[in-house]
């Protein structure tokens, strides 16, 4: 598993996430994860799309490597 720092900018007001650390298999699924959790749902869930930022508008930068 690889450690990516994501990174979001499109939502930057009181209550929202701006970056976090997350470990994942790759990038694409290291952008599925929310910084509050894991499950949400990406067309229903308002409030978790307001305080994050949906997959396509986060960076994931890999920054390391997990240890197991």
């Amino acid at each position: 598993m690889k450690l990516f720092l994501l990174i979001q900018s499109l939502h930057r007001s009181y209550d929202t996430y701006d970056s976090c650390v997350v470990c994942a298999k790759d990038e694409e699924s290291a952008r599925m994860i929310h910084p509050f959790d894991d499950s949400i749902d990406w067309v229903n869930d308002k409030y978790s799309i307001e305080s994050w930022a949906y997959p396509s508008d986060v960076t994931a930068n890999e920054i390391g490597e997990a240890i197991e």
